[in-house]
């Protein structure tokens, strides 16, 4: 996901933004919490770095067992055990010309930017998040056989073409399906593989639509007046 999310950097100011997962500094034992997060980052492990996974989650199993506010079902204590939230984090981190090579944690009292910014910075994980929803894959590797919605009411306002064009590119590297609403653009991007456009007239009670098909690099039509 941060190879991916490198891929856009707005020409004014530089901004980018990063993922980085640390361990809750809430937690006890960190050394070890943080040495099985590496190993969860890998493909493939050990027999020893197995039975250190196995052991670790052993350990989950009795400290849900003796907690005394632990009630419900198995189902309730494996939510538990494997609620991420209680041992590790995402902190998200952006970068900015004005504050030199090294990100910044997002929130930080030093991290000062415009609305389309933080429009872009807010926005640019929920899609990454979004994406690792889908991300299940076959045997073969290969992504499911089914729409992989995102819904977004308006286009990135407050983001000019430059951003929107990279923003939209990123959607597309994601395989995300997306469906948006807008009054004025029509993502007529060349980041953009193919695009469906429903433009609604109003008249009164009674509403037209027509449906314009765009694939490549083809000129999008003028939306065609419609008469009552």
């Amino acid at each position: 996901m941060n190879d991916l999310l490198a891929t856009i950097r707005t020409a004014s100011g530089g901004v980018a933004v990063s993922l980085r997962w640390e361990v809750s500094d809430q937690v006890d034992d960190q050394d070890t919490l943080t040495k099985i997060k590496n190993l969860l980052l890998q493909d493939h492990h050990t027999d020893t770095e197995r039975s250190t996974l196995f052991e670790f989650l052993a350990r989950r199993i009795d400290l849900v067992r003796s907690d005394d506010r632990a009630a419900g079902s198995w189902k309730d204590a494996l939510e538990q055990l494997f609620d991420y939230r209680r041992w590790h984090r995402f902190r998200l981190m952006v970068r900015h010309d004005r504050f030199g090579d090294r990100p910044v944690a997002f929130g930080s009292r030093n991290v000062s930017l415009s609305a389309g910014e933080k429009s872009l910075v807010l926005s640019l994980p929920l899609f990454a998040a979004i994406a690792s929803h889908y991300m299940p894959r076959d045997s073969d590797g290969d992504a499911p056989a089914c729409p992989r919605l995102l819904l977004l009411d308006e286009v990135f306002p407050k983001n000019d073409r430059p951003n929107k064009r990279q923003i939209l590119r990123l959607l597309t590297d994601l395989d995300l399906d997306c469906v948006l609403t807008s009054d004025k653009d029509m993502c007529d991007y060349d980041t953009v593989d193919g695009i469906a456009i429903a433009v609604i007239a109003k008249d009164g009670d009674a509403s037209f639509a027509t449906r314009l098909v765009w694939n490549g690099t083809e000129t999008i039509p003028e939306p065609p007046s419609i008469e009552p």
